[in-house]
């Protein structure tokens, strides 16, 4: 069945992490939204987003859902409407940066970047980047390519946050959301919004394993391809 929606998540996938999307990328993504309904999602914040996709065409029509999908942004004709955003509370923050300092003392992650540039609130969730969020690219790439380590974060973890979704995105990163919203959440609001069903869509990203923030397009049955990196999904943008 071809599909009628595209979701693509961004680092690792369309770009590098915190990178802009490449122009050759976005002319493919541009063409294939006068074909078919088109979404980005990702971990980052909406002005994160907003950088690494740039300059948008008139007439182009793009589902924007930063933060794992706990805000939703359409972006029709240059016009930005928020559909919605959810929003942690204080005393849930509170929490999770309890807990992500909990794992700083434990394994030592302190020495790695500043508590500062190791976290970042995109108010509707938090995000914990062992290096730091400006990291240099190689480094990131060095540190967990196999995410076992982050694994094993998890787990520590979890004892701290059971009432809350943690997530491995990017390099180096951890997203945590409330229990149950994830980017699944996200993807069942955009079929809702749109009235295109989950089973009409077609999802790519690179981390569609357990554990991994791009895993609900399998635990959802929808159609995917879980790519190695920005190279095979400009193959497969092509081919779309």
């Amino acid at each position: 069945m071809k599909s009628r929606m595209l979701v693509c998540d961004v680092d690792g996938t369309l770009a590098e992490s915190r990178q802009p999307i490449s122009d050759e990328i976005k002319e493919e993504l541009f063409k294939l939204a006068n074909r078919r309904e088109v979404c980005l999602i990702t971990g980052g914040s909406y002005k994160l987003l907003k950088y690494q996709l740039g300059k948008v065409p008139e007439g182009v029509i793009l589902h924007l859902m930063p933060t794992m999908g706990m805000h939703y942004v359409l972006l029709e004709n240059k016009k930005a409407t928020k559909i919605y955003s959810v929003s942690l509370k204080k005393k849930e923050k509170d929490k999770i940066i309890y807990a992500i300092k909990r794992l700083i003392k434990q394994f030592d992650l302190s020495k790695l970047a500043s508590f500062e540039d190791q976290i970042d609130d995109r108010k509707t969730q938090i995000s914990f980047s062992a290096l730091g969020k400006d990291a240099d690219l190689v480094e990131k790439k060095k540190f967990d390519p196999t995410a076992n380590i982050r694994k094993s974060w998890i787990v520590f973890l979890s004892k701290y946050l059971p009432e809350y979704e943690i997530r491995i995105g990017g390099t180096t990163t951890l997203d945590f959301t409330r229990k149950g919203m994830d980017k699944g959440y996200g993807l069942r609001r955009l079929a809702n919004f749109t009235g295109i069903s989950l089973n009409k869509f077609l999802y790519i990203g690179d981390r569609i394993f357990e554990g991994g923030n791009d895993d609900a397009a399998r635990r959802l049955n929808i159609d995917h391809y879980n790519v190695g990196g920005i190279a095979e999904t400009l193959e497969v943008l092509k081919l779309l």
